[in-house]
C-alpha cells in the first residue's frame, strides 16, 4: 500500500517550492520541473525520469488510475502527498480533473548523450527546433514527431524551453518518451553534417516545395519562430530552404501545423 503524507497549509514550503516551478527562473534555480496530469506523469516514470514529490488531491487518492501511478512513483523513491481539494487547485494547472501534479529533478539532455530512436529498414529522420518559443507549439511539434516516427527533436539556443509544463502538456507527455537534445545551433549542424543527413528549413519564401525532396534518405526538418524565423546557422550553403505550397490567401501556416505537413510528407514518401 502507498504511504503519504498529508498537507494541509497553503504555507508549506514544498507546495510553496512546487508552485514556483511555473516560472523558468525557478525551473532553472532549482533544477526541478513540473510535470500535469497522469499520462504526462506516467510517460515521465517510463523514460526514468527522477520524480522527487507525487502531489494527489485527496479526493482521488483511492482511484486505481491515480493509486497505480503513485505506486510507481515511491517505487521509484518519490515522496507521496495528499492535498485537500482547495490547496490542490494552488498547484494544478487550469481544472483537469486528473488529480495528480508531480515535480522532478530536470532531464539532462545534451547532444553528446543524444541516441537517436530507429526504425528498421529507414535512415535518420529528426525534427529540429530553433528559437522556438511558444510552449504551445513545441509540445505539438514533439507530439507529432513521436507520432510521424521521427528519430528524436533537437531543439537550438536558448529560447526553447523543453520543460515548459505546457510544453509537457501540450505533448502529452511525448517530451519524455522522443529522445531529445538541446544545444547550439552551430554544434546541431554540425553534427547532422557529420551523419550525412539532408538538412532541410522551413522557410515561406524558399522556391523548393518539400513534396519535390527525397525525404527516404537521412533527413533533418528545421522549424524556427513564427516571430523571428531560423536563425543563421540555418544559412548555410549545406542548408536546403523547403516550402509548403499556398493555395489561398494566406502566405503561412502555424508552425506546429506546418511542422505535421512536413513530417507527415516524410511518411508518405516512406510509406509508397
Amino acid at each position: 500500500m502507498t504511504e503519504f503524507s498529508v498537507l494541509t497549509s497553503s504555507q508549506n514550503p514544498r507546495l510553496k517550492a512546487a508552485q514556483k516551478l511555473r516560472d523558468r527562473r525557478s525551473r532553472e534555480r532549482q533544477q526541478r520541473i513540473i510535470i500535469d496530469g497522469l499520462r504526462e506523469i506516467r510517460a515521465a516514470l517510463s523514460a526514468s525520469v527522477e520524480i522527487d514529490e507525487l502531489f494527489c488531491n485527496e479526493e482521488w487518492i483511492e482511484r486505481e488510475e491515480v493509486a497505480s501511478v503513485c505506486a510507481a512513483a515511491q517505487r521509484a523513491g518519490g515522496s507521496i502527498f495528499a492535498l485537500p481539494a482547495h490547496l490542490f487547485e494552488k498547484i494544478e494547472y487550469g481544472s483537469r480533473g486528473q488529480g495528480l501534479v508531480a515535480t522532478a529533478a530536470t532531464p539532462e539532455r545534451p547532444l553528446h548523450a543524444f541516441t537517436p530512436r530507429e526504425r528498421s529498414g529507414e535512415h535518420d529522420f529528426f525534427a529540429v527546433v530553433d528559437r522556438l518559443e511558444k510552449p504551445g507549439n513545441l509540445g505539438a511539434i514533439l507530439r507529432t514527431a513521436d507520432a510521424a516516427g521521427a528519430g528524436g527533436l533537437i531543439a537550438t539556443d536558448g529560447a526553447t524551453d523543453l520543460f515548459n509544463p505546457n510544453a509537457i502538456r501540450s505533448s502529452l507527455g511525448s517530451v519524455f518518451q522522443l529522445p531529445a537534445a538541446v544545444a547550439a545551433a552551430d554544434d546541431v549542424v554540425e553534427w547532422l553534417t557529420a551523419r550525412n543527413t539532408t538538412i532541410l528549413a522551413a522557410r515561406v519564401d524558399a522556391a523548393t516545395p518539400i513534396s519535390a525532396v527525397d525525404l527516404r534518405r537521412p533527413v533533418a526538418i528545421v522549424l524556427g519562430s513564427e516571430s523571428a524565423g531560423l536563425g543563421d546557422a540555418w544559412r548555410r550553403k549545406c542548408v536546403t530552404p523547403v516550402t509548403l505550397p499556398m493555395r489561398g490567401s494566406v502566405d503561412s501556416l502555424n508552425v506546429s501545423a506546418a511542422a505535421a505537413a512536413m513530417f507527415y510528407e516524410v511518411v508518405r514518401q516512406r510509406l509508397t
